[in-house]
């Protein structure tokens, strides 16, 4: 039995559509997923689990902060490095 087109698409990797590619998370982005865990996991262990606990005030607040800052920084290297690009052209 002979594939069908669609399955041919899905089969050749030069064809594949995004949502069916595996994409890797850039490197910024493991590191802060690691650094919000050691807060929330240092968060909990300060505050023993009291929600009452000034620092539980700050348990989302604090990584998104951090996620927003780490943002802006990647985010003006590349439009710099996307700067230079253009320059060499």
């Amino acid at each position: 039995m002979m594939p069908s087109p669609e399955e041919k698409d899905r089969q050749d990797p030069e064809k594949q559509t995004p949502y069916l590619t595996k994409k890797k998370r850039p490197l910024w982005s493991k590191i802060c997923w690691i650094l919000t865990g050691i807060w929330i996991i240092y968060a909990v262990s300060v505050s023993k689990g009291n929600l009452e606990h000034p620092i539980m005030n700050y348990i989302f607040t604090a990584p998104l902060l951090g996620w927003v800052v780490i943002a802006v920084i990647v985010s003006f290297f590349q439009w710099r490095k996307m700067q230079k690009d253009k320059q060499k052209l």
